[in-house]
């Protein structure tokens, strides 16, 4: 028969159900995804509320970009700054007007910027605030995130001096047109270009250059290049015609220099030492184109005298085309209109209606120098020519220019427009540019050239007529130029070649008697200057 088993105490079953309590795994997993759960939420939580920031940043960081880049286009005119253009762009913006003000605050950005004739810049700078969903459990109830970006466009100034050529081969034919008919159109094309986009209708409308960034120039050339006489007076010249009898003061718009060929090796062309200028002649050693009437035996002018008529050739001449005048302008006398302000040098403008119209008057004429042509364009785009453009230049955009050489917000172009290579041409000697001229017109259109015999000539000692080395030595048709004692007066003969004058006169050696009026020997074709005039009746 068994036995109850003894009750066991109390202390001994609590200390069974701690045991089999510590031991038992069952239910241990809910805790930890309890805890994971929340974990993750906070996780979870911590991402979309940092995307939904940056989405916010995002989005205000592409309208300041927008804003900043619609400020800094220097397209725009002047009285739209980069303040106010940037300022319009955002308020009128999505997030300038703050449509989701529940979850963000957009704030209103500062924005500056600097505008200059050539660049322009915008800086902005402002904050989103995005609303946090989860992160207020963490007492993080937003994000305050600053943006900033800024912009800076610059366009370089371009100035532009166009080199053309003008010579006398421009007026040949090419294709269906001539030379210098195609040049007018392709730099009439060219500055076209550099200042105006077309509009719908495909005509030049449309600036390009609002702020007057573009500068261009001219000079035209051919043996030399002509310049206005407001520039000629910028430099310090020698040799300077006289005109009218009145010295130096230079012939109406005929202003060529002859630049000393050292300086070619450098742009920058001095305006204070002397400079000489070029002849204002025909240097022709043949016949120049001219009407000219030659002396016969026949005729009153005998052996030694002739007539030029100055003009072209023939009335109905259309192109006054001379390659032998080293300092020309561009007036055609057969069109009776005075054309010589053509064909002279265009100091730069940032208008080119003027430098349209010089370009349609160029007129070919004359040898080709392109060095020379090339002299003055570097030398007016050169910055030592700023005093140049201040003195001459009143218009406002030119202020300032040339720009430095250096300057990295300039660029200086030259554009070279010729059909040819180098021809040579001819110059007159210093000696013969200033002074009163010893070749005298009359008005019946007759020649003299005046020579003296004592002193230096201008041929360098030799005469017309004189044998030094003959018998008799320095002679003129046979008569002695020595000076001469008349009754204690010493008669210094001068002389004129060619004489219009009888075929024979008597000289005279008496300084009291009258012109004409000789007693001596009959010479023909004698050079003596009291033997030219008729005697009195």
């Amino acid at each position: 028969m068994f036995d109850k088993a003894a009750k066991r105490s109390i202390n001994a079953r609590l200390r069974q159900k701690l045991s089999e309590f510590r031991s038992d795994e069952s239910g241990a997993i809910a805790i930890f995804v309890l805890l994971l759960f929340v974990m993750m939420l906070y996780t979870g939580g911590i991402a979309v509320d940092v995307m939904r920031s940056e989405m916010r940043r995002v989005a205000y960081q592409q309208t300041a970009d927008r804003a900043v880049l619609a400020a800094t286009n220097v397209v725009l005119p002047p009285e739209q700054s980069p303040e106010s253009v940037c300022m319009s762009w955002w308020e009128k913006s999505d997030v300038g007007q703050h449509p989701d003000e529940l979850t963000v605050d957009n704030f209103t950005p500062l924005c500056t910027g600097l505008a200059t004739t050539s660049s322009r810049k915008t800086e902005f700078a402002g904050s989103v605030r995005s609303y946090n969903w989860f992160m207020h459990m963490l007492n993080q109830p937003y994000f305050d995130i600053p943006v900033e970006t800024a912009a800076q466009q610059g366009v370089s100034k371009i100035e532009v001096i166009m080199v053309l050529d003008i010579t006398g081969s421009m007026a040949q034919a090419s294709g269906t047109t001539t030379k210098i008919e195609a040049l007018r159109e392709a730099a009439t094309n060219f500055v076209n270009i550099l200042k105006y986009n077309r509009d719908a209708n495909g005509n030049i409308t449309t600036t390009k250059d609002p702020n007057n960034l573009i500068s261009i120039g001219m000079v035209p050339y051919a043996s030399n290049v002509n310049i206005p006489v407001a520039l000629r007076e910028e430099f310090t010249v020698s040799n300077l015609s006289w005109w009218n009898a009145q010295p130096n003061q230079g012939v109406p718009n005929h202003n060529c220099f002859e630049i000393d060929p050292s300086t070619f090796d450098q742009t920058e062309l001095s305006t204070t030492s002397p400079i000489p200028m070029a002849a204002v002649t025909n240097v022709n050693k043949g016949n120049p184109g001219k009407a000219v009437t030659l002396p016969g035996s026949a005729t009153t002018n005998g052996a030694n005298g002739g007539v030029v008529n100055i003009g072209p050739v023939a009335a109905t001449a259309t192109v006054y085309n001379s390659s032998s005048i080293m300092c020309n302008n561009g007036d055609d006398p057969a069109t009776g209109a005075d054309e010589s302000e053509t064909n002279l040098v265009v100091l730069p403008s940032t208008s080119i209606d003027n430098i349209k119209t010089r370009i349609a008057a160029l007129k070919p004429k004359g040898n080709t120098s392109i060095a020379v042509g090339m002299r003055w364009g570097t030398a007016l785009i050169d910055d030592s020519a700023r005093d140049i453009y201040t003195n001459l230049i009143s218009e406002g955009a030119m202020a300032g220019r040339p720009a430095d050489n250096g300057d990295n917000e300039t660029r200086k172009i030259i554009v070279v427009m010729t059909d040819g290579n180098h021809v040579s041409s001819r110059h007159v000697r210093d000696a013969y540019k200033t002074g009163l001229s010893p070749i005298f017109r009359g008005a019946d259109g007759r020649f003299a050239i005046h020579f003296t015999d004592g002193g230096p000539a201008f041929t360098g000692g030799l005469r017309p007529g004189i044998n030094p080395t003959g018998n008799p030595a320095n002679s003129c048709s046979g008569w002695s130029l020595a000076d001469t004692v008349v009754n204690g007066v010493t008669v210094r003969r001068d002389f004129f070649v060619p004489h219009l004058k009888a075929n024979s006169v008597r000289r005279t050696n008496n300084p009291t008697r009258p012109e004409g009026n000789g007693n001596g020997t009959t010479v023909a074709g004698g050079c003596d200057t009291r033997a030219w005039l008729a005697s009195p009746e």
